[in-house]
């Protein structure tokens, strides 16, 4: 946690979480149908929030909803592994009547806008449960492709990436 940052559209804020937003994200990661995804819970971290921020490799951007809402709606959870790779740890929309209206890809798209033009890996990649087919959606349709299928704890899991346009567009550039 070293970031903070702000980054908007028309619709969308995303910014650094605080420890305002403590309670909310709680309330959001306890709910039964987050809970049924264990790679998107977060069980076991009783102070999460001050592990998050004695950690400079984690990033957690809370989502602002400006036009129906006029408040949070959703997390992402990144981790900058280095300078060239991002790992997506998982997203949720916590408020319940924003779910099923396309903020999973508009709060994907926008920490993509700012993971890519502020950061500046090759990709951000993640893994994802193969039985999560809301979220392997959700990020076929922001861009990210299936790179592997693999085992994990036991159940079939999903490693994928989205590379980043900007970078590969640079060094097209020095090479032509």
């Amino acid at each position: 946690m070293a970031y903070h940052i702000t980054y908007e559209n028309d619709d969308l804020v995303i910014r650094e979480i605080e420890a305002k937003d403590k309670a909310i994200i709680e309330t959001w990661y306890h709910d039964k149908y987050q809970r049924d995804y264990p790679y998107t819970s977060m069980d076991g971290e009783t102070d999460w929030f001050h592990a998050y921020e004695q950690n400079p490799s984690e990033l957690i951007l809370i989502a602002d909803e400006k036009k129906k809402f006029h408040q949070p709606i959703g997390v992402v959870k990144l981790i900058v592994m280095n300078k060239k790779h991002v790992k997506m740890c998982g997203y949720i929309i916590g408020e319940k009547l924003a779910k099923g209206n396309g903020y999973s890809h508009a709060i994907l798209s926008l920490a993509h806008d700012y993971v890519f033009t502020e950061l500046y890996p090759k990709y951000i990649c993640l893994e994802v449960e193969t039985d999560n087919r809301p979220a392997v959606g959700t990020y076929i349709k922001a861009g990210y492709k299936i790179n592997e299928l693999f085992v994990k704890d036991g159940k079939d899991m999903y490693f994928m990436r989205i590379l980043n346009p900007r970078y590969y567009e640079a060094v097209d550039e020095n090479y032509n």
